[in-house]
C-alpha cells in the first residue's frame, strides 16, 4: 500500500465515456507578446479543440479575467504572480497555507518585479491566457487549469535553494524592483 501524501501524484479520475485524445498541440508562448496572444487565437481557431489547456493554477487565474478600462491601467498591474481582486484575504490565506510565509513573501516579491517588467515594457501579462480563455468560449472548448498551484512551486524551489542562494535571489529581486533603469521592450 503507498501512503498518501498531502501533495503527491492524484490518480486521474475518468469518466466513463472519457477516450484519450487522438491530437495533442503545445503552443510555446511570451507572456509579453502580443505575436503569442495573437498566435493562440490563430491556432485555436484553426484546430478548434475540445479543451484548451493553459499554463495556470486556481491562484493565477485570475489574470484570464483581468480587464483593460480607457486608461489600461489594470492590464500593466496584472500579473502572473499577483494576489488581487475581491478575495484578496483568501487569496493570501490559502498562499500561507499551500506554501508557508516564505512562499507568499517570494510571491510578492515578484509580484512587484513582474510588474515593473509589464510596465516597463508597456505589455501586460498573460495576453495569451486572455485570448486562450476568449478563444475557448468563442468555439465552445473546456478551458482546463494545467498547473500545480504556485504556492508549492515556490515552496519547493526556496526549498531547493541554499541560504547564500535565498540571499541572492532577494537582493536581485530588490535590485531590480528599485532600479531606475528602464525595461527592454517587448516583441
Amino acid at each position: 500500500r503507498v501512503p498518501r501524501r498531502r501533495f503527491g501524484p492524484v490518480p486521474a479520475w475518468r469518466p466513463p465515456d472519457f477516450a484519450e485524445p487522438e491530437d495533442v498541440w503545445i503552443l510555446g508562448t511570451s507572456h509579453l507578446s502580443a505575436e503569442s496572444a495573437d498566435e493562440v487565437e490563430r491556432v485555436l481557431r484553426a484546430v478548434r479543440p475540445d479543451n484548451v489547456v493553459v499554463e495556470l493554477c486556481r491562484s493565477r487565474a485570475g489574470i484570464m479575467y483581468a480587464s483593460d478600462d480607457a486608461s489600461g491601467e489594470p492590464l500593466l498591474k496584472s500579473n502572473m504572480f499577483s494576489l488581487g481582486g475581491a478575495k484578496f484575504f483568501g487569496a493570501v490565506n490559502r498562499s500561507i497555507n499551500l506554501g508557508g510565509q516564505s512562499a507568499l513573501a517570494l510571491r510578492l516579491l515578484l509580484a512587484v518585479f513582474s510588474s515593473k517588467i509589464s510596465s516597463g515594457a508597456n505589455r501586460p501579462f498573460g495576453e495569451e491566457f486572455r485570448a486562450a480563455r476568449r478563444v475557448s468560449e468563442d468555439i465552445g472548448a473546456q478551458l482546463v487549469l494545467g498547473d500545480r498551484p504556485i504556492e508549492i512551486t515556490l515552496e519547493r524551489a526556496l526549498k531547493s535553494l541554499s541560504w547564500d542562494e535565498k540571499t541572492k535571489l532577494v537582493i536581485s529581486l530588490f535590485r531590480g524592483i528599485t532600479s531606475t533603469t528602464d525595461m527592454p521592450a517587448a516583441g
